[in-house]
Protein backbone atom coordinates (compact mmCIF):
# COMPACT_ATOMS: atom_id res chain seq x y z
CA UNK A 1 0.00 0.00 0.00
CA UNK A 2 2.83 2.37 0.88
CA UNK A 3 4.55 1.56 -2.42
CA UNK A 4 1.32 2.33 -4.31
CA UNK A 5 0.95 5.70 -2.55
CA UNK A 6 4.60 6.52 -3.23
CA UNK A 7 4.20 5.58 -6.90
CA UNK A 8 1.11 7.85 -7.22
CA UNK A 9 2.89 10.70 -5.45
CA UNK A 10 5.96 10.36 -7.67
CA UNK A 11 3.89 10.37 -10.87
CA UNK A 12 2.01 13.52 -9.82
CA UNK A 13 5.25 15.08 -8.58
CA UNK A 14 6.94 14.26 -11.90
CA UNK A 15 4.16 15.96 -13.85
CA UNK A 16 4.29 18.98 -11.54
CA UNK A 17 8.10 19.13 -11.69
CA UNK A 18 8.03 18.88 -15.49
CA UNK A 19 5.46 21.69 -15.74
CA UNK A 20 7.42 23.80 -13.28
CA UNK A 21 10.65 23.24 -15.26
CA UNK A 22 8.85 24.28 -18.48
CA UNK A 23 7.73 27.54 -16.89
CA UNK A 24 11.15 28.28 -15.38
CA UNK A 25 12.77 27.67 -18.79
CA UNK A 26 10.11 29.82 -20.44
CA UNK A 27 10.70 32.61 -17.92
CA UNK A 28 14.43 32.56 -18.72
CA UNK A 29 13.79 32.49 -22.46
CA UNK A 30 11.32 35.36 -22.19
CA UNK A 31 13.35 37.51 -19.79
CA UNK A 32 13.55 40.24 -22.45
CA UNK A 33 9.76 40.22 -22.88
CA UNK A 34 8.21 43.61 -22.15
CA UNK A 35 4.57 42.64 -22.69
CA UNK A 36 2.09 44.59 -20.57
CA UNK A 37 -0.41 41.90 -19.60
CA UNK A 38 -4.00 43.05 -19.72
CA UNK A 39 -7.42 41.45 -19.71
CA UNK A 40 -8.86 40.75 -23.15
CA UNK A 41 -12.17 39.17 -24.20
CA UNK A 42 -13.30 39.16 -20.54
CA UNK A 43 -10.52 36.76 -19.50
CA UNK A 44 -7.96 37.32 -16.75
CA UNK A 45 -4.52 38.76 -17.64
CA UNK A 46 -2.68 35.39 -17.64
CA UNK A 47 -5.38 33.81 -19.82
CA UNK A 48 -5.26 36.78 -22.21
CA UNK A 49 -1.50 36.51 -22.84
CA UNK A 50 -1.92 34.31 -25.94
CA UNK A 51 -3.83 37.15 -27.69
CA UNK A 52 -0.78 39.40 -27.29
CA UNK A 53 1.99 37.14 -28.66
CA UNK A 54 3.06 37.13 -32.33
CA UNK A 55 1.61 34.73 -34.89
CA UNK A 56 3.14 31.26 -34.59
CA UNK A 57 4.19 31.83 -30.96
CA UNK A 58 3.49 29.68 -27.93
CA UNK A 59 2.29 31.48 -24.84
CA UNK A 60 3.18 30.04 -21.42
CA UNK A 61 1.89 31.39 -18.16
CA UNK A 62 0.72 30.33 -14.74
CA UNK A 63 -0.75 31.45 -11.49
CA UNK A 64 -0.92 29.86 -8.07
CA UNK A 65 -2.65 30.32 -4.73
CA UNK A 66 -1.00 29.46 -1.44
CA UNK A 67 -2.49 30.56 1.85
CA UNK A 68 -2.09 30.28 5.59
CA UNK A 69 -4.99 30.62 8.04
CA UNK A 70 -4.10 31.51 11.62
CA UNK A 71 -7.28 30.98 13.65
CA UNK A 72 -7.76 33.14 16.74
CA UNK A 73 -9.53 30.31 18.54
CA UNK A 74 -7.30 27.80 20.31
CA UNK A 75 -9.88 25.11 19.43
CA UNK A 76 -9.13 25.40 15.68
CA UNK A 77 -6.02 24.09 14.00
CA UNK A 78 -4.16 26.59 11.78
CA UNK A 79 -4.05 25.70 8.08
CA UNK A 80 -1.51 26.14 5.32
CA UNK A 81 -2.45 25.01 1.83
CA UNK A 82 -0.90 25.10 -1.62
CA UNK A 83 -4.44 25.51 -2.90
CA UNK A 84 -3.84 25.51 -6.62
CA UNK A 85 -1.22 25.80 -9.33
CA UNK A 86 -2.52 26.57 -12.78
CA UNK A 87 -0.26 26.30 -15.85
CA UNK A 88 -1.63 27.99 -18.97
CA UNK A 89 -0.54 27.25 -22.52
CA UNK A 90 -1.75 28.92 -25.67
CA UNK A 91 -0.84 29.05 -29.32
CA UNK A 92 -1.38 31.89 -31.77
CA UNK A 93 -1.98 30.10 -35.08
CA UNK A 94 -2.76 33.35 -36.90
CA UNK A 95 -4.40 36.70 -36.36
CA UNK A 96 -7.73 34.82 -36.74
CA UNK A 97 -7.23 31.52 -34.83
CA UNK A 98 -6.08 31.18 -31.21
CA UNK A 99 -5.86 28.04 -29.03
CA UNK A 100 -5.86 28.38 -25.25
CA UNK A 101 -5.78 25.82 -22.41
CA UNK A 102 -5.54 25.78 -18.65
CA UNK A 103 -4.63 22.83 -16.43
CA UNK A 104 -5.58 23.06 -12.76
CA UNK A 105 -3.78 21.19 -9.98
CA UNK A 106 -5.58 21.58 -6.65
CA UNK A 107 -4.46 20.93 -3.08
CA UNK A 108 -0.97 19.95 -4.20
CA UNK A 109 -1.98 16.40 -5.02
CA UNK A 110 -4.27 14.14 -6.98
CA UNK A 111 -5.88 11.44 -4.87
CA UNK A 112 -9.17 10.24 -3.50
CA UNK A 113 -8.30 11.30 0.03
CA UNK A 114 -8.60 14.62 1.78
CA UNK A 115 -5.61 16.89 1.45
CA UNK A 116 -4.19 18.85 4.42
CA UNK A 117 -5.70 22.34 4.45
CA UNK A 118 -8.56 21.30 2.19
CA UNK A 119 -11.50 22.84 4.04
CA UNK A 120 -14.13 21.19 1.84
CA UNK A 121 -12.81 17.69 2.70
CA UNK A 122 -12.23 16.70 -0.93
CA UNK A 123 -9.09 15.16 -2.33
CA UNK A 124 -6.82 17.06 -4.65
CA UNK A 125 -7.23 16.74 -8.38
CA UNK A 126 -5.82 17.63 -11.76
CA UNK A 127 -8.28 18.84 -14.40
CA UNK A 128 -8.33 20.52 -17.78
CA UNK A 129 -10.23 23.62 -16.77
CA UNK A 130 -10.67 24.82 -20.31
CA UNK A 131 -9.39 24.07 -23.78
CA UNK A 132 -10.79 26.05 -26.68
CA UNK A 133 -10.25 27.50 -30.12
CA UNK A 134 -11.09 31.15 -30.71
CA UNK A 135 -12.00 32.24 -34.24
CA UNK A 136 -11.50 36.02 -34.36
CA UNK A 137 -13.68 37.42 -37.14
CA UNK A 138 -13.82 41.10 -36.16
CA UNK A 139 -14.26 43.33 -33.11
CA UNK A 140 -18.05 42.83 -33.06
CA UNK A 141 -18.34 39.07 -33.57
CA UNK A 142 -16.00 36.17 -32.75
CA UNK A 143 -16.62 32.44 -32.25
CA UNK A 144 -15.24 30.24 -29.44
CA UNK A 145 -15.62 26.43 -29.18
CA UNK A 146 -14.29 23.74 -26.87
CA UNK A 147 -14.34 23.35 -23.09
CA UNK A 148 -15.25 26.90 -22.05
CA UNK A 149 -15.55 29.03 -18.94
CA UNK A 150 -19.22 30.04 -18.68
CA UNK A 151 -19.80 33.82 -18.62
CA UNK A 152 -21.78 33.64 -15.34
CA UNK A 153 -21.08 35.56 -12.15
CA UNK A 154 -18.57 38.27 -11.41
CA UNK A 155 -15.35 36.24 -11.41
CA UNK A 156 -15.91 32.97 -13.27
CA UNK A 157 -13.96 34.13 -16.34
CA UNK A 158 -11.57 36.43 -14.45
CA UNK A 159 -10.73 34.28 -11.43
CA UNK A 160 -6.97 34.80 -11.28
CA UNK A 161 -5.75 35.87 -7.82
CA UNK A 162 -5.00 39.52 -8.71
CA UNK A 163 -8.54 40.00 -10.09
CA UNK A 164 -10.52 39.41 -6.89
CA UNK A 165 -10.19 41.02 -3.46
CA UNK A 166 -9.18 38.90 -0.50
CA UNK A 167 -7.17 35.74 -0.06
CA UNK A 168 -9.79 33.27 -1.24
CA UNK A 169 -12.45 33.52 -3.91
CA UNK A 170 -15.72 35.03 -2.63
CA UNK A 171 -18.15 32.59 -0.96
CA UNK A 172 -20.98 33.46 -3.37
CA UNK A 173 -18.88 32.40 -6.36
CA UNK A 174 -17.64 29.30 -4.55
CA UNK A 175 -20.85 28.03 -3.00
CA UNK A 176 -23.78 29.44 -5.03
CA UNK A 177 -22.32 30.15 -8.46
CA UNK A 178 -19.66 27.54 -9.28
CA UNK A 179 -16.18 28.92 -9.73
CA UNK A 180 -14.71 27.69 -11.85
CA UNK A 181 -17.73 26.68 -13.95
CA UNK A 182 -16.83 25.20 -17.32
CA UNK A 183 -18.46 22.92 -19.87
CA UNK A 184 -18.13 21.84 -23.49
CA UNK A 185 -19.87 24.15 -25.90
CA UNK A 186 -19.64 27.02 -28.34
CA UNK A 187 -20.45 30.69 -28.15
CA UNK A 188 -19.73 34.10 -29.51
CA UNK A 189 -18.16 37.24 -28.08
CA UNK A 190 -17.39 40.74 -29.21
CA UNK A 191 -18.00 44.38 -28.50
CA UNK A 192 -20.02 47.10 -30.11
CA UNK A 193 -20.30 50.60 -28.74
CA UNK A 194 -20.93 50.39 -24.99
CA UNK A 195 -21.64 46.63 -25.08
CA UNK A 196 -18.87 44.10 -24.50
Amino acid sequence: MLLSKLKNWLSVSSVTATLFAMFIASAGANAQETMDLKSLYNLGPALSKVYQVPEGAVSLGAYAEVYYINYASKDSRDLANAYRMVPIIGYNYSDKIIANAELEIEHGMASGTSAPGNTKDRGGYIAIEFLYLDFLMNKNFNLRAGSLLLPVGLINETHEPPTFHGVRRPDVEGEIIPTTWYDVGAGFHGSSGRFD
